[in-house]
């Protein structure tokens, strides 16, 4: 199957530098890739229509769940 084009180009680097705030950049920028979504056009049969919403769903869930933790550190300081 050939997935159609992204909304967004995702991260694929982040700042490595071995500090204290590399697991959060490392967080957030995971975070933001869920903001990529797979569009759907007409072209699409129902089913594959079906499964692309499936998968930009689960990304939604994704994302609130880390936008949660990312809040959790932040408010600790790490």
């Amino acid at each position: 199957m050939k997935f159609p084009p992204l909304t967004q180009e995702p991260i694929q680097h982040v700042d490595c530098t071995p500090d204290a705030g590399y697991p959060l950049r490392i967080l957030k920028a995971h975070r933001e890739n869920y903001e990529c979504r797979w569009e759907c056009d007409g072209e699409m049969s129902d089913g594959t229509k079906e499964m692309i919403a499936a998968i930009n769903e689960g990304c939604a869930m994704r994302a609130t769940l880390l936008d949660k933790a990312i809040a959790i550190l932040e408010r600790e300081g790490r």
